[in-house]
């Protein structure tokens, strides 16, 4: 999470591009990240280019399931 007064200026796109990176590295295909369903972060996701591939019921509610392959990261 980036804090409020920080957002717009790049941070979490670089810090999810050193994560994808980091898990190609690593031998990692794919990368899964959960995230409920009301929040603006799953535009963030989808523009970042990660694929909504399930929904799954959280504690409080609806969880989106992003997928991103990093198989081939650059």
């Amino acid at each position: 999470v980036v804090h409020p007064d920080y957002r717009k200026n790049g941070i979490g796109r670089r810090l999810l591009q050193r994560l994808e990176v980091e898990a190609h590295v690593r031998g990692k295909a794919f990368i899964l990240l959960k995230c409920p369903e009301d929040l603006s972060a799953n535009l963030f996701y989808e523009q970042l280019g990660y694929e909504r591939v399930d929904v799954e019921t959280g504690k409080y509610r609806q969880l989106n399931i992003w997928r991103k392959d990093v198989s081939q990261a650059k």
